[in-house]
């Protein structure tokens, strides 16, 4: 029963060749991996650990069992890998990357990994020109797609604007593309603006901007640079879940794995930007200006698909705005 319901499941989306069933039992087991890598993902913050060893198999041994060698180019075309369904705003970032990849190159999306994709076009992957490879977790998968398929690869995620601009330069390089002048110099405005930050933080007579960062590595690490960027001083930037998946990470990223020890920190806080989850806005002072960039998601719901942490900063700069009102 198991084996006809996976066909008839193939046969809705299109796959019908004789060659494919003559694949029937590993295609089965693969949609089976496929299933559990998209449960995985959805629920890894409940865990509290993100499950980056476990996602890290899983995307690796679904392009394993069903990318398949010898795909025709589909010239324009790229892949996401590592999009977790259990990162905060991760459709937002995935639209806010499609965008820019299209403005910038005029390229489209092929596979998301693991996000609204399947089987057949898993299958035929290995025919984009290049991988995005936003999560170190994927980087096992995106390297067998480099050996089996010959796909170069772009590892890490852009975050602020001198981010996302070198992000793209790099996308560039590997696909034979410039940026399209007219986003190249909108980014390249919005950098201009960052230094007012710059300028206005030097003026400052009682406080110095500074920033507590707590959520998944990517985004802990990208959106520290992008302080940083803006003058503000990072004091902690920590982690929800063990860096063990990750090969080089940040020595200025930690994992504490006692909760009581990130609460104690939090408590500490005054006149800080806040970047975390909503467990730690209810341990922080009012004086501190917040900001949600992990989940749990607790005060509210997660709705909008076109407010990323990724690319475009300009939502994260209104928060900033707000800090600075707050500082003397």
């Amino acid at each position: 029963e198991e084996g006809e319901s996976a066909i008839a499941a193939l046969d809705e989306i299109g796959v019908k060749e004789i060659r494919l069933r003559d694949t029937m039992l590993r295609a089965v087991n693969a949609t089976d991996l496929f299933s559990r890598a998209q449960s995985m993902a959805t629920s890894a913050w409940k865990k509290n650990t993100a499950l980056s060893e476990e996602a890290n198999k899983r995307y690796q041994a679904l392009v394993e069992q069903l990318a398949e060698a010898d795909q025709p180019l589909m010239p324009g075309t790229y892949n996401l890998l590592g999009v977790s369904e259990g990162a905060y705003r991760m459709r937002s970032d995935v639209n806010e990357i499609k965008w820019m990849m299209h403005k910038a190159f005029g390229m489209r999306s092929n596979v998301c990994l693991c996000e609204e994709t399947s089987v057949e076009k898993i299958r035929r992957m290995g025919g984009a020109e290049v991988n995005l490879v936003l999560r170190e977790e994927a980087l096992p998968a995106a390297q067998i797609l480099e050996k089996r398929c010959g796909t170069p690869y772009v590892l890490g995620a852009p975050y602020g604007y001198t981010g996302s601009l070198n992000w793209l330069q790099s996308v560039g390089t590997l696909v034979g593309r410039s940026i399209d002048p007219a986003l190249q110099s909108r980014i390249e405005e919005q950098i201009g603006k960052v230094r007012e930050y710059r300028r206005t933080a030097a003026t400052l007579k009682r406080d110095k901007p500074c920033a507590v960062l707590y959520g998944e590595y990517p985004a802990v690490e990208g959106l520290s640079a992008f302080m940083k960027e803006l003058s503000i001083s990072v004091s902690k930037a920590m982690v929800c879940h063990s860096l063990r998946a990750y090969s080089a990470p940040s020595p200025d990223v930690q994992y504490l794995p006692q909760e009581q020890e990130r609460m104690s920190i939090m408590h500490a806080l005054h006149h800080t930007l806040v970047l975390a989850d909503d467990v730690s806005k209810r341990h922080i002072a009012s004086d501190n200006t917040y900001l949600r960039i992990s989940m749990p998601v607790i005060d509210g719901v997660q709705i909008a698909t076109h407010l990323p942490l990724m690319g475009g900063a300009d939502t994260i700069l209104e928060t900033i705005e707000a800090y600075f009102q707050t500082l003397r």
